[in-house]
């Protein structure tokens, strides 16, 4: 059977991102066994997806093998959404790792240069639990140094590792840990220290593990290989240690020195690591050759296995980005990394590669904030209105526009016989050249233009290549919100930066990163996640609460959806649907209200949301009127809950003594079902 015409199609839409359902001809001369097609070719209404070559439609005496999904369904890629701009301070070099037992990305440390100091690691724990980060440690680094007896400065490896950044993570979903290792960070008394200890965060503390597995080293990256149970090394600057893997069981590493693969005489610190749930593999990329950056390997625990190289022949694998697994799209997201050899400032590159395909030429790739910003012509949703305040140019922004147009410009747009199609098209040829120039930022000229959250993420920069192009595209967009559709929000470049995937909401999370490296400049501490935006998907669960007899609760949930689809919500108590009326109110909203709550409003609150023929049920959220510690189980973690102030919540391996603070622990607070037995207390606070 002839299938080429149609997996070639296939490829072409793959690369190119395309997203609309078109009509797709297939043309085969012979179809079976010495089958062969009358009429010119068959024609189906269907969408190019993932399952490449995979399904199998039988017509008549025909059988056509294909990639394709029946029916007419947009396939739509992922989108970023900026969730926060209120998180941890702004660092790069940090290290993140979804703790999927307790619902949460965990991230630590991260750093910046300070002048006639070094890199500075910072060394508190953070939480994002998809609507808001938790600090959960603090940090006090006389608690993790001390001078021994030469005078020099050494870790204590007692209760909290040292502050540090280019450290990794990964999450252990067998044992309910993150595990960390390596990094750097100026001791306190200055001074470059590189770190070569093994360290366990379980949700409520850290534990030191060990010294005595890979030598000390930075940039290097983890990832937990879920079949075998082990946290697998590789890569970073570890002078002598160049072309080892390393495995961790949770009590020893295990090293391997592999014949193959990646370049074993230069330090492989530029790339990232995930595992492939699908195949069940390790990838990792892009390595270098010591001439080319840009290849990708995956590992199967004895050997490497050569994946190919770049992204696309015209885009090669940026450095120092992240990577991530997307269980639910199976496939590699990789985001930001050093942008061109020549510009090196941080870029922002977004591609996608399918589980079991080869690195070479499959990854579909987002375009750039700089490509992704030119104007196109289908913006301009109200072009009588833009035009008009064009001709007038009565406001500082249009007037700047008009004084940049050249004659022949000006004279189409004030011409009232010119068609739709030649505005559009002078608009989008003389925009996108001002756009790609210098800022058109100047405070005057913008003084009473109201700048949205990105534009003003941006501008904190002071932005370069791509990124520029982006803000001066955010600019026209907040002066005219009316007349120019704005366009889907993308993060700014970055590098140094770390990511995690939220496999229970199905979005990819990042924080921080550098985007100036000669200057030393992190971006900001703005919150960003590529999420599926053709999937309902709840963003925020309700939390469990105490309240006092007579108080109002308050349950809340946040979701997502297809764009242009409603949302629709409705709240239960127990498997009793609720409605409005009396003390209860927003029982078909995103809150839920109850007044003056008593005995017989205590149980189990959930929330089903849906769109369209699609539904979700969130997670329950528990009401309780008693103050004391109690726990519940809420899948996949227990809930604990209590309601007193000025208490300190401790647990302990062991009920009759050695009580540890949990640090930043607030009710409701999740722990995880896997790990060692705890016994939890509260304790007045002294």
């Amino acid at each position: 059977m002839k299938t080429i015409s149609i997996l070639f199609r296939f490829v072409l839409l793959l690369i190119g991102g395309l997203c609309q359902a078109q009509q797709y001809t297939i043309s085969l001369s012979s179809v079976g066994s010495g089958g062969t097609l009358t009429g010119g070719g068959y024609s189906i209404d269907s969408v190019i997806g993932e399952p490449a070559a995979s399904i199998e439609l039988s017509g008549g005496s025909y059988t056509l093998e294909s990639g394709f999904w029946p029916g007419t369904a947009a396939f739509t890629m992922p989108q970023w959404v900026l969730r926060d701009t209120n998180g941890p301070p702004a660092r790069f070099g940090h290290a993140m790792a979804y703790d999927s037992a307790r619902g949460v990305t965990v991230m630590y440390g991260g750093g910046q240069a300070v002048p006639d100091v070094g890199y500075v690691g910072f060394g508190e724990v953070w939480e994002w639990n998809g609507a808001q980060w938790r600090q959960r440690t603090t940090y006090n680094s006389s608690n993790a140094w001390h001078q021994d007896g030469n005078g020099y400065w050494v870790p204590n490896y007692g209760d909290t590792p040292a502050g540090r950044l280019q450290h990794a993570m990964a999450y252990d979903s067998r044992r309910g840990r993150v595990v960390m290792f390596g990094g750097r960070s100026a001791s306190p008394g200055g001074g470059d220290s590189f770190f070569g200890d093994t360290w366990e965060w379980d949700g409520l503390r850290w534990q030191f593990r060990a010294t005595n597995g890979p030598v000390a080293r930075i940039s290097h990256t983890v990832a937990y290989d879920e079949s075998r149970g082990v946290t697998v090394m590789f890569g970073g600057f570890s002078p002598g240690d160049f072309g080892n893997v390393w495995e961790w069981d949770g009590v020893s590493w295990k090293g391997f020195t592999p014949t193959n693969g990646p370049a074993s005489n230069y330090s492989q610190d530029a790339g990232s690591m995930a595992y492939d749930s699908v195949a069940r593999e390790i990838f990792y990329g892009p390595t270098t050759d010591g001439f080319t950056l840009g290849f990708f390997w995956s590992w199967d625990g004895h050997d490497w296995h050569s994946r190919g190289a770049g992204f696309t022949p015209t885009i090669y694998s940026p450095a120092y980005g992240a990577m991530v697994f997307d269980d639910f799209g199976q496939q590699f997201v990789y985001f930001g990394g050093q942008n061109g050899y020549q510009n090196f400032f941080g870029g922002n590159t977004t591609a996608f590669l399918k589980s079991g395909t080869s690195a070479s030429g499959s990854w579909s790739v987002l375009p750039d904030a700089g490509q992704g910003s030119l104007f196109s012509g289908g913006e301009f949703i109200h072009l009588s209105n833009f035009v008009a305040m064009l001709n007038a140019h009565a406001d500082p922004v249009s007037l700047f526009l008009w004084n940049q147009f050249p004659p022949d410009t000006q004279q189409t747009l004030a011409d009232p016989n010119a068609t739709s199609d030649e505005t559009k098209s002078v608009l989008r040829t003389n925009l996108s050249n001002i756009i790609k120039g210098s800022s058109i930022f100047d405070a005057s000229r913008f003084a009473g233009v109201n700048l949205s959250v990105e534009t003003l993420v941006l501008q904190r920069l002071n932005p370069k290549g791509p990124d520029l192009i982006r803000f001066n595209r955010l600019l026209l967009e907040d002066a005219y919100p009316i007349e120019i559709l704005r366009s889907p929000p993308t993060p700014s470049g970055r590098m140094r930066l770390a990511a995690a995937y939220d496999s229970r909401r199905h979005a990819v999370v990042t924080m921080g990163g550098l985007y100036d490296p000669g200057a030393s400049q992190p971006v900001g501490n703005e919150t960003w996640e590529l999420l599926a935006v053709e999937r309902l998907v709840i963003n925020e669960q309700p939390l469990s609460q105490y309240r006092a007899p007579g108080d109002t609760a308050v349950f809340r949930v946040a979701a997502s959806g297809p764009k242009g689809t409603a949302l629709n919500y409705q709240w239960s108590f127990g498997n009793q649907p609720l409605t409005d009326g009396g003390r209860i109110s927003g029982a078909q909203s995103t809150a839920l209200q109850i007044a003056n709550v008593g005995a017989a409003d205590v149980g189990q609150y959930q929330v089903q949301v849906s769109a369209g023929r699609d539904a979700v049920q969130s997670s329950p959220a528990i009401l309780t009127l008693n103050p004391k510690l109690q726990i519940f189980r809420i899948a996949p973690a227990f809930d604990l809950l209590w309601g007193s102030s000025n208490i300190v919540l401790e647990h302990s391996d062991v009920v009759t003594s050695n009580w540890v603070a949990v640090p930043g622990a607030n009710s409701p607070f999740d722990i995880a079902p896997v790990g060692a037995r705890k016994f939890f207390r509260l304790r007045p606070t002294d």
